[in-house]
């Protein structure tokens, strides 16, 4: 599953900004192993008009999905 993320190195809660507004969550900082809880949209060029960098261009053929908000999920 490819997930795509506005701004993904801000905090999900200061995230949100004048061109993408409904967006947030709890997330501080992705971390390897951690586990979120998303709510999704797809295909995230219907949600996102913006530039996207996707390293897998041309190598997969999976749906991306738009992350709407994103909340970290306690262990």
């Amino acid at each position: 599953m490819y997930i795509g993320h506005y701004n993904p190195a801000w905090p999900r809660d200061k995230v949100a900004d004048a061109r993408v507004q409904e967006i947030g969550g709890n997330v501080k900082q992705f971390r390897v192993g951690d586990i979120h809880r998303m709510a999704l949209e797809v295909p995230i060029d219907d949600h996102f008009m913006g530039g996207i960098i996707n390293k897998y261009f041309g190598e997969v053929s999976d749906p991306i999905y738009w992350a709407l908000w994103t909340n970290k999920v306690k262990k």
